[in-house]
Parts: C-alpha cells; sequence; structure tokens
C-alpha cells in the first residue's frame, strides 16, 4: 500500500519526460556518440541499425535501446520496439471559485489530504514505510543466504526496482556464467538487429539457364540462419523454429530450373572461419553439446543419417558443405536433376543471377528458443551474426560488438571477457553484479516487454517450468537458468503489485552437493522476493482439541498452532 501512495504521490513529477532516450546515471558516467543511422550489411543479413566497426565507444541508435530514469517506465520514442507512450496524470493543484452567492449551496471542502502539510506527512509516512519493508527483506535474503548455501558456494547480487543493491555477496568475483551467458546475446540482437529481423539464404546459378538446363553450378549462400533445416529434422525438433532447405528447393524448380549440369557449391562467408570458440571443451562437439559455426549451417550443424532405422546425428565436419548436400537432395526430391556432388567454398565462382531465396523467422522467435530453452546453436550463430553487422565476423569482433550494442545500458564490463555466445566457454568470465544490472537494466529499458517475452517463467515455460510451482513466486519469476558440469547460475526477475526484485546468483566449481544447495538458494531468495512484492505475511492461528481418551480418561487438551500464508495480492 504504502508504495502505491508514494507513486499516486510522485505521478505528477514523473509524468511528461523523455525517458525512453534517457539514461539517469551519476555523474561521471560516459555517454556514447550516435553512428549513422545505416550500414553496409554483409550478404544475407538484411540491413537494420548496428554500431560502427571502428569504436568501442561508440553505440547503436539511442531509439534502438535505452533506459528509463530510475523509478519511471520509459516514454514512447520513434522505435517500433518502444511501448505505448506514458499517459500524463493528474497533479493535486488548487483552482480559484468564484465566491458564491447567497443563496448558493456552500462550497465543497478541501479534500483532505490535499494540502501541502497533509501531503508531506503522507510522503514522510511513505518512505518511512519503504525503508521498514527494504530492511526487513534485506534481514530475510542474508538469513536465507546463510541457511541455504555455504559460502564458496555462490556468488549472490539482488537489486530493487530502483537498481539499488538489496543483498550483495562476492558479487564483484569473476565467476563462469554458463548458459546466462545467452542474456548478453539477446540484449545486444534485439538492439542492433530488432526484433524483426530475418536471416536471409540465397541459391544464385553461375549462369543463367535457358531452356530449363543450368549449364554451371548452383552456389547456396549463406546469411547466418541458425534454423535451417531438412524434412528430417524438422520431423524430430517439432518444436524448434526452421527455415525448410525444402522451400529453396521448390522455389529453384518454379525459376524453370530441371537440369543442373554443374553442382551445388555451399558458400559460408558471411561468418569469418572460425568454428570453434575458445575454452570449448573436446568432448562439447562430441556430445553435440557444441557444433561448428559457420554462416551457412543445415540442422543446427549436425550430420543426420539413420543406422538400424534410427534417425541418429553428429557433428558435421563442414556445415556449409552438409548444407549444400542437403540441398542437393531436395533438389533431386523435386524433380531438378543435380550432376555433380555437393561442396563448399570461401571462394566460390562468380554468380549473376539469383534464383532463389528463403528468409527465416524473426528473430525474436529465435532469440525465445535460444533463451527460454537454452538453445546453443541460436546463441552462437547470433553472435557471430552480431559481429558481421559491424564489420567484424569473428569471435572477438562479435564479443565487441555485444559490448558496443549495450553502451546505452552504462554497464560495468570491467574483468568480462565474451568467449562465445552460448556461454559453453570455459574462458568466458562475468560477475554476480554485472549480470543482475543487465536484467535490471534491459527490464526496464523500452526493450523491456520484448525481454519479458524471451525469458523462462517459472512453472510456465522454458527451463523454469518445473521450478516453484505451488509457490507464491509460480509465473512470478522471469529468468535465464544456466548449467555446466560444475556450474550452475541464475538471473531473473520477480515481479508483483509492490515492485520487481532482480537477482543473480552463480556457483563455479560445485560437487553434486554444491549443485542442488545453489539450486535451492535460488529458489528461496525468489519466494523471499515473492512475498514481499506481494505483500505476504504469516498469520498464526491456534485451536484447542482434545487428545483421544485413552485407558477412559479424559487426557488433557493440547493446542494447535497453524500458520497461514496471506498476501495482499493473487
Amino acid at each position: 500500500m504504502w508504495l502505491r501512495l508514494l507513486a499516486l504521490l510522485l505521478a505528477g513529477l514523473l509524468t511528461g519526460t523523455g525517458a525512453a532516450l534517457v539514461l539517469d546515471r551519476p555523474a561521471g558516467s560516459s555517454s556514447a556518440a550516435e553512428p549513422s543511422s545505416s550500414v553496409a550489411s554483409p550478404s544475407g543479413v538484411e540491413p537494420g541499425p548496428s554500431p560502427s566497426a571502428t569504436s568501442r565507444s561508440t553505440a547503436p541508435s539511442a531509439s534502438a535501446l535505452a533506459v528509463a530514469p530510475t523509478g519511471q517506465a520509459p516514454a514512447a520514442t520513434a522505435s517500433a520496439v518502444t511501448g505505448s507512450p506514458v499517459a500524463p496524470s493528474p497533479s493535486v493543484s488548487s483552482t480559484a471559485t468564484p465566491a458564491p452567492a447567497a443563496t448558493s449551496p456552500a462550497a465543497p471542502s478541501p479534500t483532505p489530504g490535499t494540502s501541502p502539510s497533509a501531503v508531506a506527512a503522507l510522503d514522510q509516512q511513505a518512505l518511512a514505510g519503504e525503508a521498514t519493508a527494504r530492511a526487513r527483506l534485506r534481514i530475510r535474503l542474508a538469513r536465507v543466504v546463510r541457511r541455504h548455501g555455504r559460502r564458496d558456494d555462490a556468488a549472490v547480487a539482488v537489486l530493487d526496482d530502483r537498481g539499488q543493491p538489496l543483498y550483495q555477496r562476492e558479487s564483484a568475483r569473476q565467476v563462469v556464467p554458463a548458459s546466462t551467458q545467452k542474456l548478453l546475446v539477446a540484449g545486444a540482437a534485439l538492439a542492433v538487429l530488432g526484433e524483426d529481423h530475418r536471416y536471409v539464404t540465397t541459391v544464385r546459378a553461375t549462369a543463367r539457364p535457358r531452356d530449363g538446363v543450368l549449364r554451371g553450378d548452383l552456389v547456396l549462400v549463406g546469411g547466418g540462419d541458425p534454423v535451417l533445416a531438412s524434412p528430417e529434422f524438422a520431423r524430430a525438433e517439432p518444436d524448434r523454429p526452421r527455415t525448410p532447405v525444402a522451400r529453396l528447393a521448390a522455389r529453384v524448380r518454379a525459376a524453370g530450373i530441371r537440369r543442373v549440369t554443374g553442382r551445388v557449391i555451399g558458400d559460408p562467408r558471411v561468418l569469418g572461419a572460425q568454428p570453434l570458440a575458445q575454452g570449448w571443451l573436446p568432448r562439447y562437439v562430441d556430445n553435440l553439446d557444441a557444433t561448428r559455426v559457420s554462416g551457412l549451417t543445415v540442422d543446427g550443424g549436425r550430420r543426420l543419417f539413420r543406422r538400424a532405422g534410427v534417425l541418429r546425428g553428429e557433428a558435421a565436419r563442414s556445415p556449409a558443405r552438409r548444407a549444400a548436400a542437403v540441398l542437393t537432395v531436395q533438389l533431386r526430391d523435386h524433380g531438378v536433376r543435380v550432376a555433380g556432388g555437393p561442396r563448399a567454398s570461401r571462394r566460390p565462382p562468380a554468380t549473376p543471377a539469383e534464383v532463389a531465396r528463403v528468409r527465416s523467422p524473426r528473430l525474436a522467435v529465435l532469440l525465445a528458443t535460444m533463451v527460454r530453452d537454452s538453445d546453443n546453436g541460436i546463441a552462437d550463430t547470433v553472435h557471430r551474426s552480431l559481429g558481421a553487422a559491424a564489420g567484424d565476423p569473428t569471435w572477438s569482433g562479435s564479443a565487441v560488438a555485444v559490448e558496443r550494442a549495450l553502451a546505452p545500458l552504462a554497464l560495468d564490463w570491467t574483468g568480462v571477457v565474451m568467449a562465445d555466445g552460448s556461454g559453453l566457454s570455459r574462458s568466458n568470465r562475468v560477475t554476480a553484479g554485472f549480470l543482475v544490472r543487465l536484467q535490471e537494466r534491459m527490464w526496464s529499458s523500452n526493450l523491456g516487454p520484448r525481454w519479458r517475452s524471451l525469458l523462462a517463467v517459472s512453472g510456465r515455460r522454458g527451463t523454469l517450468r518445473g521450478r516453484l510451482v505451488g509457490t507464491v513466486a509460480e509465473g512470478r519469476l522471469y529468468g535465464k537458468t544456466g548449467s555446466l558440469r560444475d556450474v550452475r547460475s541464475f538471473v531473473g526477475t520477480v515481479t508483483g503489485p509492490r515492485g520487481d526484485v532482480t537477482l543473480a546468483v552463480v556457483g563455479n566449481g560445485l560437487t553434486s552437493a554444491g549443485m542442488e544447495r545453489v539450486r535451492e538458494l535460488t529458489d528461496r531468495l525468489a519466494v523471499v522476493a515473492a512475498e514481499e512484492v506481494l505483500g505476504c505475511r504469516r498469520v498464526r492461528r491456534s485451536a484447542v482439541a482434545p487428545e483421544r481418551r485413552r485407558h477412559g480418561e479424559d487426557s488433557p487438551v493440547r493446542r494447535r498452532v497453524r500458520v497461514r500464508l496471506v498476501c495482499d495480492a493473487a
């Protein structure tokens, strides 16, 4: 209730400002200059607002990503991803009224609470109530950490909805983030490429076909699409978004081609020739935790085959050649004969004619799968496409592109190492303080509504579907989990009518028991935060009931005490 009173009292002061394009930071924080509005895009990457490749301090256009001042929702901008404008709120004011005539009814008395002294009193009460609630929450959070986590288990950082720390333990320690690293890629991709971006894959010909015959080769030009899929893969992974290769084959035939005297050549040049990231263990590729990253990839970088009637997969040694092979098969299935076998080349022959093209699903759809279901292949390919959009399609160039894209958030990148986009690399380094700030500022930015839609939700969807079911935090915790053999991490926000609480928990070097402690610690912190934002309290009720009779005599009565959780909001 005290938060609602404070919000009503301050509404008149907080409306009408251009919040979406302003980052309210302490004096001395750096501000980034706007780059030009258009950047030449590599082949296959559709143009969108992207940073310059020459300066690490250059930020994307302010309309792409902005943070509202603390405590204030973002206002509307010309950006398509910005929310609706904040409607002006009526402020308390006094209006001069003509003196009534003698026969007129008496003028109404002022509404209680509108005088300056009354407003000041209410303001003081609200501030005092807020301070009390914050102190109570801090005590509860510290108690949970002491009870459910050892000091060497995890780094912890918790913020309120104003970005103020509620609890911190080793929040500046460098840790391996695991899949919470994907949040950096998601935020940068939304800011640079935009939620409506689509990857484009084309088929081009080395000569113009005549009478249904192409005397030459078809070149399959990759655009960095991470979800190109064969029909077999689509059946095996029906929930994963996909760009059907069969659609390309159908369009080649629709273009009038019936026979190709040459072959299909895969062209992956949109991304640099760096298939593996620093810090990937060899078993990642063997176990299909990761596959080789390429500008032309099909079936998530896998080679599919059948053994004893069962569809199996392994990491493709040349994803571009594999993609060319899949298209060759699909062309033949669509009645287009191809004479030669597939191959890949980073120096394909000149192709004067475009024959067909396909576009991926919207980037928002890809990012939702990447974050909610923790898809490594999508994460690493999108990460590298950010580097391509900035002019440096390498792992290191992509890391620089991510930092530039997130510059409006004014994060402290000290000690952050971004070796890949998926979080698989053991070379990645972040801090719990960095992750919690990233989440809190993306949540409150002009991209906030889209950001929320990407995250897993407790008891509802994604990797949090089975977590916190039946608790007050069910359906109220939005976030991203991370897991490696000895790492457990989480970043997310608990939301409710009394505000939001953002938390980050990262444990490294864990044993199996330590992993369970970190999971329990995360869940308990989320429940405590949910109880606070919902205004929950424990009500004790006692009842007197006689014991069972023993040996024919009445035994003394006993008192039963039951505790029930009562919340102001459902």
